[in-house]
């Protein structure tokens, strides 16, 4: 897949009133549902992964990003 990092992270590259789950898997949510239905399961294990790798500092995948320091929402 293509992935894009805008120069406004924070403006463009989030989308604030969701949860780091939904922002950590927005562009691979469709290739790996099953027609039309998200997979809820690897949604919860793709987020963590993410969340362990980029070392995100969140009390959870559901926290919304605009309750993440500044540093974290990069």
């Amino acid at each position: 897949g293509v992935g894009l990092i805008p120069e406004d992270r924070r403006e463009q590259g989030l989308l604030l009133g969701k949860s780091v789950k939904d922002n950590t898997t927005l562009a691979s949510i469709y290739v790996n549902s099953k027609h039309g239905f998200i997979d809820f399961l690897w949604e919860k294990k793709e987020s963590l992964s993410y969340i362990d790798k980029l070392k995100i500092k969140t009390p959870s995948e559901k926290a919304i990003t605009t309750n993440l320091s500044g540093g974290n929402q990069q």
